[in-house]
């Protein structure tokens, strides 16, 4: 079941919500890295809740694959100039924080208390997912999963988990996207501990390995003499 909240937290008069990007190496124990930056995608017409303009999809939704249909979708070209990215729909956690900052709110409180909904739940599907995950006959350490936990905030500055995204997109439309997400995925991938490699190379060096296999004798001893005394007559 699922809740309708009336009340968001504005700025602008605009509707947001939070893109946190969460990463979890075991569930058995339970280890969680949560990614200190990530998105903040705005709706782009200004917020009311008149039953009349439920169906005003620009009011209402934020996701970013409906708004940027909207003329009034402004994109973040991830310049020096704050002012002017702050004008724009899409944001990072340090813009939401100066804009916190400006209204007297305190954006390492919300953010601690988005730390505790996380948690929570990753908890309310670890029994699922551990039981599932011991099922493999060799280790437990074999996975990892990177989720994208939408986040929207009341004009209470409580913090509500919309939903988790297994696949979070990782695609990137512009320099900010590409900023954010390609520090996302090294970070991620350096917990992890995978390596870095030269393709081309590996693919030279594999080539190569195949090369140096030892022999392998296709045909017994008994095969090859049964084979000498072949004449071409049978």
């Amino acid at each position: 079941m699922s809740k309708y909240i009336m009340n968001p937290h504005l700025i602008n008069n605009l509707k947001y919500d939070l893109r946190v990007y969460v990463l979890v190496t075991s569930y058995c124990p339970l280890k969680v890295y949560l990614y200190q930056d990530g998105l903040v995608r705005f709706a782009t017409e200004p917020y009311t809740n008149d039953p009349k303009a439920i169906g005003a999809k620009f009011v209402h939704l934020t996701n970013f694959s409906i708004n940027k249909k909207n003329t009034k979708f402004v994109k973040n070209n991830d310049k020096s100039d704050d002012e002017e990215d702050e004008g724009s729909s899409k944001w990072d956690f340090k813009m939401l924080e100066n804009a916190f900052a400006r209204q007297g709110q305190s954006f390492p409180k919300v953010f601690a208390e988005i730390k505790t909904i996380v948690l929570k739940t990753l908890i309310s599907v670890e029994t699922q997912i551990t039981s599932q995950v011991m099922k493999n006959p060799t280790t437990r350490a074999n996975c990892f999963e990177l989720y994208g936990f939408d986040v929207m905030i009341d004009s209470n500055m409580k913090p509500w988990v919309l939903e988790v995204n297994v696949l979070p997109s990782l695609s990137s439309s512009s320099v900010f996207d590409k900023r954010i997400k390609t520090m996302l995925v090294c970070d991620a991938l350096t917990i992890v501990g995978l390596k870095g490699y030269d393709k081309l190379e590996f693919k030279e060096r594999d080539i190569a390995d195949q090369f140096l296999q030892p022999f392998q004798q296709s045909m017994t001893l008994e095969e090859l003499k049964y084979k000498k005394e072949l004449n071409g007559s049978e």
